[in-house]
């Protein structure tokens, strides 16, 4: 968790804002403070509302509704997410092969990119993410466990996590094929 002029230094109005944050390099996000209002700046580039799946162009402030249980959280373009899938709690393991985890990637990637993510054991789970004509393919190159349980949400043109789930596919062995 940092302030977001750590992540886009060469933005003076990033240096001004202090009601919102970057969740490591991939994630924007603005508390809600108020009972329903969320001003909060979004950095320059593409973007997408990972709970909405609203796409989001930055350089500018936006202004929304929310209530306590819904906040502003963006997704950087060309970066992608691995969480526990639904179900999980904060004890599980994220390798659990009973519950596994949820690769999240934005549609509007415009390049190939890996996502890694550090387990409480010290061990890590890192997926590269390959555009392709029509889709993107997702192989698991670090931490596979034989059997684990995965899947693959691409969020964006108005699906999100609270979508319902008609862009996602299960991983089979260390490979997934999206098409969109």
């Amino acid at each position: 968790m940092r302030a977001t002029f750590l992540e886009f230094p060469q933005d003076p109005i990033a240096w001004m804002v202090d009601r919102q944050y970057m969740l490591g390099d991939a994630l924007l996000v603005a508390p809600v403070f108020d009972d329903e209002d969320a001003e909060y700046y979004v950095p320059a580039g593409a973007w997408v509302n990972v709970l909405t799946g609203e796409d989001v162009q930055g350089s500018r402030f936006v202004n929304e509704t929310h209530s306590f249980m819904t906040l502003p959280l963006l997704l950087r373009q060309d970066y992608g997410l691995i969480i526990g899938r639904e179900g999980h709690s904060v004890v599980d393991r994220i390798t659990n092969k009973d519950k596994g985890f949820t690769v999240v990637v934005g549609q509007s990637n415009s390049k190939d990119f890996t996502i890694t993510s550090a387990l409480r054991d010290g061990s890590r789970i890192t997926c590269g993410v390959k555009l392709r004509e029509g889709g993107l393919t997702v192989n698991i190159t670090d931490g596979y466990v034989e059997g684990l349980l995965w899947e693959v949400l691409v969020v964006g043109g108005g699906v999100g996590l609270d979508s319902p789930r008609s862009k996602i596919d299960m991983g089979s062995g260390k490979s997934c094929n999206v098409t969109f």
